[in-house]
């Protein structure tokens, strides 16, 4: 990690650890692409499912606190179009975006010519739905997970001044909201918010580095994430003449792709 305090602006899809190496840069722009698979269960029978294309650009920031202890705030924006399909219809094309923003904190360790970074942090996950494009009967649906995170990364050094990037993380959703737009159905409803606290989401990713100078790196990474959340609360809400009760079903969330980032 660098020797003095430093500040790093990061776009792409893998949060690199804080790296030993003083002569790496810390400053990245990147984007990336993934297919997304989100299924709603109901006593096991399939209640709604999406499938959808995704383009996200992430950025981050890095403090180094010592020469390997480092915090790191990053965050990834993404939009995409999504094909719906339930036992009311389907539709193909639906607008849904997606956020991620966490802080983390980070650890260096030496492992013979590699660099081990276990880290921990807090985040929270923002995802609108939005089947109020899917008429009659749809409206937007806004989903925030606030979690903890538990992960490890290593760097390894490769021939030909490439690297080797694996990353695992844990998240536990400390608490979940969905937020269900019914007034986009009739203006006089009133909408119906559920919150969830069981669940868990996954990270995998396996990044490639190649130093092209002693200031630049180019990056490829290959990543998975999964979501897997239980059902939510069971809620009433009434505008006096109408009571609507609903709950979020149990749901999990596929997410597969690549980012290339460059580092400066």
């Amino acid at each position: 990690m660098h020797k003095r305090a430093s500040l790093a602006l990061y776009l792409g899809l893998a949060a690199f650890p804080a790296l030993a190496d003083s002569s790496l840069p810390n400053v990245s722009v990147g984007a990336e692409g993934y297919v997304e698979h989100y299924r709603e269960t109901v006593n096991g029978y399939t209640f709604m499912k999406e499938n959808s294309q995704m383009f996200a650009l992430i950025a981050s920031a890095r403090l180094d606190l010592t020469t390997d202890q480092a915090l790191e705030f990053s965050g990834r924006y993404g939009r995409g179009n999504a094909d719906y399909s339930s036992d009311s219809g389907s539709k193909d094309g639906l607008t849904r975006v997606s956020s991620d923003w966490r802080l983390t904190y980070k650890h260096d360790f030496p492992a013979g010519s590699s660099t081990v970074t276990p880290e921990a942090g807090f985040g929270v996950r923002l995802l609108s739905d939005h089947l109020d494009e899917f008429q009659p009967g749809g409206y937007r649906r806004d989903s925030t997970y606030q979690y903890l995170l538990l992960g490890i990364s290593s760097r390894s050094p490769l021939p030909n001044n490439w690297a080797l990037v694996p990353r695992f993380a844990y998240q536990y959703l400390v608490r979940g909201t969905q937020k269900s737009h019914l007034s986009d159905i009739n203006p006089t409803y009133p909408d119906l918010t559920n919150t969830q606290h069981n669940g868990y989401g996954l990270e995998l990713s396996m990044g490639f580095e190649k130093k092209l100078t002693d200031t630049t790196i180019v990056a490829l990474t290959p990543f998975f994430r999964y979501w897997n959340i239980g059902d939510s609360s069971t809620d009433t809400v009434s505008n006096g003449s109408a009571t609507i009760t609903g709950k979020e079903p149990k749901n999990t969330t596929q997410e597969a792709g690549v980012d290339v980032a460059y580092r400066f």
